[in-house]
């Protein structure tokens, strides 16, 4: 990717931050497709205000959901790439019988998105953001969006809730997650358990799904193991 960043200071205590960030196909240099977009700036696009009262951020972003998500993943946030990304979304492709739904995981970037993140207190706080669909809400792509998180970090332990809810044209896709980490200073664990709903293959269907996993720092390198799973039912009660 390439991108370009900003900061201005406008004093008492209030910044203003700007970042484009694009992704890039190295064989031709075209853009790649990321979060269901391959239009240009399609990583970050969004203008920051933060201070006291915390950060507002409008644009294109990560979602308050993939906040709790991908730090605790065991393979980091990288849904394309962690063992997370490619089990979790296995039930609900064409590949296993079912309608072809595209993005059956999480949406991790949102368009048309504002996004609050409240200042810490006592080491627990929370974030919202809103995308709007903006005419363009199909049944796979441009969803609107809900997604919310409250969490308690105090630099060792990192635990917390969060929901995402995107609306697509033939149904909703409904996730709740749990999720967590401890640093034991040698080496880091961390696990999560979701729940997702999906309600644009018929009938809907519904998926149970896990993963945990430890990072090994050696120096300036880490090594990532980890586990994950999932059990993944149509109306029926049926494994898919």
């Amino acid at each position: 990717r390439w991108g370009i960043r900003g900061t201005e200071d406008l004093g008492g205590g209030l910044k203003l931050q700007f970042a484009l960030e694009q992704g890039l196909m190295t064989d031709t240099g075209g853009i790649s497709n990321t979060s269901a977009s391959s239009q240009g700036f399609n990583r970050n696009s969004f203008l920051r205000l933060s201070g006291g009262f915390g950060d507002i951020k409008i644009g294109r972003m990560l979602t308050a959901y993939d906040a709790m998500r991908g730090p605790m993943n065991q393979l980091y946030d990288s849904s394309g790439f962690a063992s997370t990304g490619q089990t979790w979304s296995a039930g609900a492709t064409a590949g296993n019988g079912l309608p072809a739904v595209s993005g059956s995981d999480y949406l991790a970037r949102t368009n048309n998105t504002v996004y609050y993140g409240t200042p810490e207190f006592h080491d627990f706080s929370g974030s919202i953001s809103v995308g709007a669909g903006e005419r363009e809400t199909t049944a796979t792509a441009a969803p609107r969006t809900l997604t919310t998180n409250i969490k308690y970090d105090d630099d060792t332990l990192r635990v917390g809730y969060s929901f995402q809810k995107e609306h697509y044209t033939t149904g909703n896709n409904l996730f709740h997650l749990i999720s967590g980490r401890y640093d034991f200073g040698s080496f880091r664990v961390v696990g999560s358990i979701q729940r997702q709903k999906e309600e644009r293959v018929a009938g809907g269907q519904t998926s149970k799904e896990y993963q945990f996993g430890v990072d090994v720092p050696f120096g300036a390198a880490t090594v990532a193991l980890g586990i994950a799973g999932a059990d993944t039912r149509n109306a029926e009660n049926r494994k898919v």
